[in-house]
């Protein structure tokens, strides 16, 4: 007999009522589309047969198609139940839900033979689309008799374990029934005993037969116990059916639970304070959200990795990656690990053609493991990949600078020795700017000796000087000295040529306004034109160079020996024309001592000038090609943020001020342009990216 109750029926002294409540015994809940739901399940056996009570939630109010299925594994899977007085094991409700009773012949479909491993489900399906609604499952329950399972020989692992530990075990139950497993662990080699956790590889129901059956269980140790070293950790396994049966237990063995992380997955080397993984605080002083924006081709994402402090050391092998989003051939999920090549601390991916990402949104998620097998937490990064073109890419054409010595348009002097005053005059005198900048410090000279004029030292120096400066700022934008290794975007050149050359600034002299600006330039959004910064109003005003740092302790250091009324300006020392010479070795071994000190000078002179004048022409060269554009990505760089966490004091419009010497900040020091490595003046990471076209500026 089929008994369905309703809010209109009273049955088995059940009665109907509609809607619906919380689950109870493992009933189910409303989910988030409003679906039909089953909720209050209740199972009572009794001989043949078992009674089923559950409460059906439809706020939809449409008819239903009620479907039940039985398991004899714990819901391991399942089959059509038998229904009394059905010929399928589904029926239909009318709209509204309510509480119903049905009878399951559970003689039927298992036999007469007694079992503890039941499970009964229940399934609405809305009658006119066919849509699956919230299934509730009963506990697991038994009929006829009942005898507790028993765990024996439980294994004992071996060496150093970490992460998921499996343990090998017999389980022997008298009725073959499907059990639960109760995992416990002990640190103290069995005297308290906790709870732990199956590993999300692990099974959670294992078979069992009268004889016993072998079962593999994964221990969640890494989870469990943290940061935890024990060299006489116990595990416990006990059985469960109806009831827990008897447990087994393993001998001592060490885990060691310190494990790795994934430091940083990011694009390039951008920390996450930048690169979108955390909020900045914006103008308004509320946290704001933010992503970075990569071509679809020729991005690098580089993963950082570390072992815990007294861990293991990371497997590199071991690294998982995957993408939430399908790339060509590689569908979502598929794990990237293979597209990454260690190199430089890091392991990195530089996106090929035939892996272009595809457009929109997309999240990358990595995660690594140790020599004893604990794995880092998982780390995420997302980004926005947006299709390549001349109009996002702002080095897709060469852009070759032509670095101006030769302007003039001030006259320049200085006079005193204790302390050098500049004064300078808007008007052109016949010298160029930069000669009379270099006559103040001492590499050039208004008379020099017969023998240093002989050798053109005034020219020589000119080109030493020159080419200091140049070599230098390719070094700022990653390139090398000599320009034979492409810096951070390679079609960004420099050249002491003006010829076949695109854009142009000028260097030396003063600045028309007042103050001490030691250079500017006009800004251009994502590099989209040439730039000419060659006016007596934008370029590297190496005179405010002098006359803001001329007296400090720092640039007399450098410059000394040279500076007219303190030292001897180069071409005017009896030995300059030796040292200046072509043919000079500094390392030979018949120099005198006077000769190489007087080199140093020289040298020493020369490249504190290069480096000091490299490091503002970089700036202003920066501005000209897109630095730094203002508010967060992708947009801007963060020029003029100054209320993020990572903006410093010298954070302004078109300006980014972040730990380090960065060159994009508004204010430059001579004396940390002097600092050598990675100490020094550099672009910060997202500028590097920018440069690197593997981060893209929207409108």
């Amino acid at each position: 007999m089929l008994l369905i109750g309703s809010t209109a029926t009273t049955l088995l002294g059940l009665t109907g009522c509609g809607g619906g409540g919380g689950s109870s015994s493992g009933g189910g809940s409303i989910s988030v589309d409003q679906s039909a739901a089953i909720s209050d399940l209740v199972v009572n056996p009794s001989g043949s047969s078992t009674t089923l009570q559950f409460t059906v939630t439809d706020p939809n109010q449409k008819a239903q198609l009620i479907e039940v299925e039985f398991s004899e594994n714990r819901g391991g899977s399942y089959g059509p139940a038998t229904l009394q007085g059905q010929p399928t094991n589904s029926f239909s409700i009318p709209p509204g839900g309510g509480t119903f009773v049905v009878e399951w012949s559970h003689g039927v479909d298992i036999g007469g033979d007694p079992q503890g491993d039941l499970v009964l489900r229940v399934t609405p399906i809305e009658a006119s689309s066919g849509a699956l609604g919230d299934r509730g499952h009963t506990p697991v329950f038994g009929v006829g008799g009942n005898t507790s399972p028993v765990t024996d020989a439980v294994s004992t692992p071996t060496g150093i374990q970490g992460g998921s530990i499996p343990f090998t075990c017999f389980i022997r139950d008298g009725q073959s029934d499907a059990v639960g497993i109760l995992l416990e662990y002990s640190l103290d080699g069995g005297i308290q005993w906790l709870p732990g956790t199956l590993a999300a590889e692990s099974a959670t129901t294992f078979p069992t037969s009268p004889e016993g059956t072998e079962c593999e269980v994964l221990w969640d140790a890494e989870s469990d116990a943290p940061n935890t070293s024990s060299a006489v950790t116990r595990v416990r396994i006990t059985p469960v059916d109806l009831v827990a049966g008897s447990p087994g237990v393993s001998d001592a063995f060490q885990v060691h639970l310190y494990r790795p992380a994934i430091d940083s997955i990011t694009l390039g080397a951008i920390p996450g304070s930048m690169n979108g993984s955390l909020p900045y605080t914006n103008s308004n002083g509320v946290p704001a959200t933010f992503h970075l924006r990569v071509p679809t081709v020729g991005a690098e994402f580089s993963i950082e990795t570390s072992a815990a402090t007294g861990g293991a050391a990371v497997d590199p092998s071991s690294l998982l990656v995957r993408c939430d989003q399908d790339l060509p051939g590689l569908p979502a999920g598929t794990d990237l690990a293979s597209l990454f090549e260690a190199g430089g601390g890091a392991l990195r991916w530089t996106v090929a053609e035939e892996q272009a990402l595809p457009v929109g949104m997309l999240t990358l998620t990595a995660r690594i493991w140790d020599d004893y097998g604990n794995s880092s937490p998982p780390k995420e990064f997302t980004v926005e990949a947006h299709p390549g073109s001349a109009s996002n890419h702002p080095f897709d054409w060469e852009d070759s600078w032509y670095l101006d010595f030769h302007a003039d348009h001030f006259t320049i002097a200085a006079s005193g020795s204790t302390n050098i005053e500049v004064g300078s005059a808007l008007g052109a005198n016949g010298i160029p700017d930069f000669i009379e900048d270099l006559r103040i410090v001492g590499l050039q000279s208004v008379s020099p000796l017969p023998a240093a004029e002989a050798i053109g030292s005034n020219a020589l120096l000119h080109e030493l000087v020159t080419e200091e400066i140049v070599g230098r700022l390719r070094e700022l934008f990653g390139g090398d000295f000599d320009g034979g290794t492409p810096g951070f975007a390679q079609n960004l050149t420099f050249s002491l040529d003006p010829a076949g050359t695109t854009s142009s600034i000028r260097v030396g002299g003063d600045d028309v306004n007042p103050g001490f600006a030691l250079g500017r330039a006009a800004f251009d959004h994502r590099n989209a034109t040439a730039n000419q910064n060659a006016t007596e109003a934008l370029g590297v005003f190496t005179t405010n160079l002098i006359e803001f740092y001329g007296n400090s302790f720092y640039f007399r250091q450098r410059f000394g020996a040279l500076m007219p009324g303190i030292g001897t300006p180069a071409g005017e020392h009896a030995l300059d024309p030796i040292v200046l010479a072509p043919s000079f070795d500094r390392l030979a071994y018949g120099n005198t001592a006077a000769q190489n000190d007087r080199y140093d000078d020289l040298w020493v002179a020369i490249e504190a000038w290069g480096r000091g004048v490299s490091v503002i022409l970089a700036h202003e060269i920066g501005h000209s090609i897109g630095l730094c554009t203002n508010g967060a990505p992708p947009s801007g760089l963060f020029g003029g943020a100054t209320s993020a966490e990572f903006a410093g004091t010298y954070t302004t419009p078109y300006h980014i001020d972040t730990p380090g010497n960065n060159l994009m900040a508004a204010a430059l020091s001579f004396t940390s342009a002097l600092v050598v490595g990675y100490g020094g003046y550099r672009f910060n990471e997202l500028n590097e990216a920018y440069l690197r076209q593997w981060h893209l500026l929207g409108n």
